[in-house]
């Protein structure tokens, strides 16, 4: 699963992340998260 540092406290698969986590995280990328892997960065060209 792709990893992602959260930029902004956002509600995220059913949680509230806090700005500064990393999550790993299976859906569609939004601009509060900042890819930190290859699968995350695909993902993101991808959406």
């Amino acid at each position: 699963m792709a990893k992602y540092k959260v930029l902004t406290r956002s509600y995220i698969g059913g949680k509230i992340r806090e700005a500064g986590e990393v999550i790993e995280y299976g859906g569609n990328p939004s601009s509060n998260l900042e890819p930190i892997d290859a699968a995350a960065e695909k993902k993101m060209a991808e959406y």
